[in-house]
């Protein structure tokens, strides 16, 4: 069946058989031309062979099928952001975000071709959107206060981290603690550090 066919193709993939994990899911993708999956599996083939042109036209086929499909477009948009290609990436995410409003690597990936933009508002637009949606999740808050502190907005990069639990994450107690000092805040950096320090004390 088919969760038999994409376990069969990963496992030739991890254990470095790529011919034959190639001809897998060339296979499964032939025999199940209207799946999505198998076709993000087997552009996901190409893409362990170095083949990113055969990859590319698989993407966009999939998408062609399921122009929402997450894996796809972040796929194929982090393809063309290799390339150079922002113009296309774009396309691509604002594409599947009309879908899935509130993915967060969509979001995210959107947010890092507007910081390659050189757009600080667009890249705050969509970090702001990923924390409201997926609270919980340290990446978009991390990205969202080195941006405020690249603009030299102290107290919203500060901000950016209360009332999270900042847990095991030395890139955000570092952000804070950053922020913090040079917002004055001595005993709030000191805290952070301290607790940076405890997590990474080799670092």
């Amino acid at each position: 069946g088919r969760m038999a066919n994409s376990l069969l193709v990963i496992s030739l993939m991890e254990s470095e058989a790529s011919s034959e994990a190639l001809a897998a899911a060339k296979v499964f993708a032939e025999t199940n031309p209207d799946d999505v999956e198998a076709q993000n599996l087997l552009a996901l083939t190409y893409l362990t062979q170095g083949d990113s042109a055969s990859a590319k036209a698989t993407l966009e086929r999939a998408l062609s099928m399921d122009a929402g499909n997450r894996a796809a477009a972040r796929t194929l948009a982090s393809l063309a952001m290799r390339s150079g290609d922002t113009a296309s990436a774009r396309s691509v995410l604002d594409t599947a975000l009309d879908v899935n409003p509130d993915d967060l690597q969509l979001l995210i990936l959107r947010a890092d071709i507007a910081r390659r933009d050189q757009d600080a508002e667009t890249v705050e637009r969509y970090l702001q959107h990923a924390i409201e949606t997926n609270p919980d999740a340290l990446r978009p808050r991390i990205l969202l206060a080195k941006t405020l502190l690249d603009a030299g907005e102290l107290q919203a990069a500060f901000d950016v981290f209360v009332g999270v639990s900042l847990a095991e994450s030395p890139s955000a107690l570092a952000l804070k603690a950053e922020a913090a000092s040079r917002l004055g805040r001595y005993g709030a950096a000191k805290s952070a550090l301290e607790r940076l320090a405890s997590i990474a004390p080799n670092d």
